[in-house]
Parts: C-alpha cells; sequence; structure tokens
C-alpha cells in the first residue's frame, strides 16, 4: 500500500475521532475544574488575559472562547465546550497536513496514531478546558515549521501559551530551534518575525506569571526529575490508568530508546545533508523535543519550579510523535514492520479506554449530572426546595448546573467538618477511590450506610437520604 492510498484511511479515522469527542462533549457530566473556569467568565477579556485576580487554573483564551461562544449560542454544557472541539478538528488537520509529509505507510500511520490514539489527549478535546486548544495550535505550530513559515509557527505556539501557560516551553523550543536555522543559513533577518512574536508573547505574560509565582500559584507538578515526573506520568495516562505499573514503567524505557534511536537517526540525517539544518527535518524535530525537556530541567534547578506532569506534559506528545514520523524517513523493513505494531496497538488502547461516562482526570465527577437530575426529579414529586450536602469535588459542578438550570430550588453546601449535627435533605459523598475524598467523608458514609439511596461505581460516590426527606 503506497502513503497515497492510506491516507483516506486517516482521513475516515479523523472523522470516528472527531464524532467520538463531539458525543462526548455532549454527554459529559461538567467537570470540576470545568465549573471552577466557569465561576470566572464575569471577568472581563483583559482581565482574563492578564489573568487579573484569577490563578493559574485560568486557561485565558479558552475562557474567551467560552464567553463569546456563549454570546452566539446561549450557555448551555456542549456549547461552553465547543471551542475545544474545534480545536479538535484544527488539530486532526494538523495530523493529516503532517502525514502526507510521510515518506513510507508505516511512518504514516505511526506518527498519525502517536498523534492522536491517546485516550488520555482525547479527553481534553471534550472539556471546557485550556489543553485542547493549547494542543490543537502546537500542532498547527509544528506543521507551519515544517513548510518553513517559521514566523507561524511561534505565533500558533504562542497562542497555544495563552491557551496554557506550561506550552511556553514549546514556543521557546520552536524559537529556539529558528535561531539556530538562522544561524545555520548565516542569515538573521528571517528571525525578526519569530523574534518579535516571541518577545511580544513574553512581554504579556511574564507580568502575570511573576504575580502567580509570588502568589504560590505554580504549586502543581513533580520534584523528582522529567524522566521520573513528565515521561512517567504521560506512559501511565497514556494506558488511561490511576496506578503505576511495570507496563509504564517498561514504555517509558520504550520512549527513551526511540529518542535515542532518532538521535542517531538525524545524526545520519545531518551528516548526509552536509550538516545543514534546514535540511534536515529529522534533526529539526528532534531538537523541538530535547529543548523543552532541557528548559525544564534548568528551571527546576535554578528556580526550583517543578516538572510538567500529566495535562500540562500533554505538550511533548505531538513534540515525540512529529519527530518520530520524521526520523522515520529512512526506517529498514524491520523498522517500519515495529512502526505497524505500533500503530494497531494504540488504536486497541484507544478502543479499550473509549467511553461516554468518565474522563481520566475528574472520573469522580462522572456521575453529577445524573445526580441532579434525581434531585431535579424529586423537587417535581413534593414541590419542596432541596437542601443538598456534597464533598467538595462536587461543589463547582453542581454550582454550575444550578446556575444554567435556574434550579434555585437547589441549595447545596460542601461538607463542612466537625459538625455535631448534619440537617440535610441529600448528601452527595465521595468515598475517596480517586484520592479526593476525606477521611471525615468515608466516615461519615460509613456510619450512615442505611441512608443510601444510590450508588455510583464509577465516579466512586453515594447519594444518602437525610433527615429532611
Amino acid at each position: 500500500m503506497t502513503t497515497r492510498r492510506a491516507f483516506p484511511v486517516l482521513v475516515a479515522l479523523s472523522v470516528l475521532l472527531l464524532a467520538y469527542t463531539s458525543y462526548r462533549a455532549a454527554v459529559l457530566s461538567f467537570t470540576y475544574d470545568e465549573g471552577w473556569t466557569y465561576a470566572g467568565l464575569g471577568r472581563s477579556v483583559a482581565e482574563l488575559l492578564t489573568w487579573h485576580g484569577n490563578d493559574v487554573n485560568t486557561h485565558p483564551l479558552n475562557s474567551v472562547l467560552m464567553k463569546v461562544a456563549r454570546h452566539l449560542f446561549g450557555a448551555h454544557t456542549f456549547v461552553y465546550r465547543l471551542p475545544n472541539v474545534a480545536a479538535h478538528a484544527l488539530y486532526l488537520a494538523a495530523s493529516l497536513a503532517l502525514a502526507r509529509r510521510a515518506r513510507s505507510v508505516a511512518a504514516m500511520l505511526a506518527g498519525f496514531a502517536l498523534l492522536n490514539l491517546n485516550p488520555f489527549l482525547l479527553d481534553f478535546f471534550s472539556l471546557a478546558r485550556g489543553y485542547g486548544l493549547a494542543l490543537a495550535c502546537t500542532l498547527a505550530g509544528l506543521w507551519c515549521l515544517a513548510e518553513g513559515r517559521e514566523t507561524a509557527a511561534c505565533a500558533c505556539l504562542a497562542v497555544a501559551t495563552l491557551a496554557n501557560l506550561a506550552f511556553l516551553h514549546g514556543l521557546a523550543a520552536v524559537f529556539g530551534v529558528c535561531v539556530l536555522l538562522a544561524l545555520s543559513r548565516k542569515r538573521v533577518l528571517p528571525l525578526l518575525g519569530p523574534a518579535l512574536v516571541t518577545l511580544g508573547l513574553l512581554a504579556c505574560v511574564l507580568p502575570p506569571m511573576r504575580r502567580l509565582q509570588q502568589a504560590g500559584q505554580f504549586y502543581f507538578g513533580g520534584l523528582d526529575s522529567f524522566w521520573g515526573d513528565t515521561v512517567g506520568s504521560l506512559t501511565q495516562t497514556l494506558l488511561y490508568r490511576d496506578t503505576r505499573s511495570l507496563l509504564s514503567a517498561a514504555l517509558a524505557l520504550l520512549a527513551g530508546g526511540v529518542v535515542a534511536l532518532l538521535a542517531v537517526a538525524a545524526r545520519r540525517a545531518a551528516k548526509a545533508s552536509g550538516y545543514r539544518l534546514q535540511d534536515t527535518p529529522s534533526l529539526v524535530f528532534l531538537l523541538v523535543l530535547c529543548i523543552p525537556a532541557l528548559t525544564t530541567t534548568l528551571l527546576h534547578a535554578v528556580a526550583g519550579s517543578r516538572f510538567l506532569l500529566e495535562r500540562t506534559a500533554l505538550l511533548f506528545v505531538p513534540l515525540f510523535a512529529v519527530a518520530v514520523q520524521e526520523g522515520a524517513a529512512a526506517a529498514g523493513p524491520r523498522l517500519r514492520a515495529i512502526l505497524l505494531v505500533v500503530f494497531v496497538l494504540l488504536l486497541g488502547n484507544t478502543v479499550r479506554a473509549g467511553n461516554f461516562r468518565s474522563t481520566l482526570s475528574w472520573r469522580y465527577d462522572a456521575d453529577v449530572k445524573e445526580v441532579v437530575r434525581l434531585l431535579t426529579e424529586e423537587h417535581r414529586r413534593t414541590g419542596r426546595p432541596i437542601h443538598l450536602v456534597l464533598s467538595w469535588p462536587f461543589k463547582f459542578p453542581v454550582y454550575y448546573y444550578a446556575k444554567v438550570g435556574d434550579l434555585s430550588w437547589l441549595q447545596p453546601d460542601v461538607f463542612e467538618y466537625g459538625e455535631k449535627k448534619l440537617h440535610y435533605d441529600y448528601c452527595y459523598l465521595l468515598e475517596g477511590d480517586y484520592a479526593f475524598g476525606y477521611r471525615m467523608d468515608r466516615e461519615f458514609l460509613s456510619a450512615r450506610r442505611a441512608e443510601i439511596v444510590r450508588t455510583f461505581p464509577v465516579s466512586g460516590s453515594y447519594l444518602l437520604r437525610g433527615d429532611g426527606q
């Protein structure tokens, strides 16, 4: 099979993936962080873009686009998630454009699979958060870089940074490669556009970043190492599991081996081209992959900053995939066979993990919408207001549904610890299967097993009837 005949297969698969994320955007329960984002939509566009009065959990571009979508189409869960669904369409288009560059069917399929067949990555194209937008802009930037449009590449990565601050490492990598390309060509003028874009973005984000750092906002991440934290968490999330395993460790070692092979292939390609960087795509994209690993490590050593984990570490998914696709240009028959096996395994893993109930990061919120529906039915039956006491991970999602549904009869309160007597109509508690339930929640739940009216195995939560019912 030629790449020309294989390409329609990838187009069809792209349509299926977009349908999958679109449907999930319509049916998944609103998550805690989405509700947190929704609570800040009252701020102006200028305040959002400068993180004024906000925290690092604010993804400015996503919040602005949520406001625009609401203005155009009204307040609805799918509408709030629509910007990231559109971002998925852009991401898939960039994936297909990059696939056309592959020199073999194996490289084309493996590159597409590494870019798209990741169940954890697919989560974020169905949610109203900034990660999907950042991933789409990053991949669009990589395609621009592959096409020699260096200013456009930096512009895409600058937009990705506005979608999520962690992607500033990606902009640093692309700009760094633009500098090396300019030095290789011995022409500095083409660097003017990338420099203006990068410096302009830094001028915009560095002051609020400093303010956020002083407020202690950059607290999420790992402190062990790039290998243990960033690479380790990426392999675990690829498996779409919460716990560490020997398989995730093996995958991490495999990823390290692939990077080593890419380095060898890039060196050979550079030697064949007379060490002209502009003629060596495999080396260019290897550098784009390795520079963020270097910058995160240096920042940790110098400033004690944390390594990227899970969602923020998704930056490395497109960087790694494009580097593999470009590095596989000179693959022999054995390596091509391995790449085909990679495609099949990743496809099977995505099918295994696919679902329309939950996401990995916010699985505990999987049943919030169902709980609100049950309480709505109860209110229609009795006509009385309902006082709902809940565990803190349900706070923002329940508040969101109460707001958009105009459920004035629903009175939600977060479970306050240490109360001697707690009066409630219903209690919605998380037992702690996903490390978010507190000991007091579990003790309260254990003492009131007789009051349980509904169990939710996916989220590990329970709905209890109280003394008001």
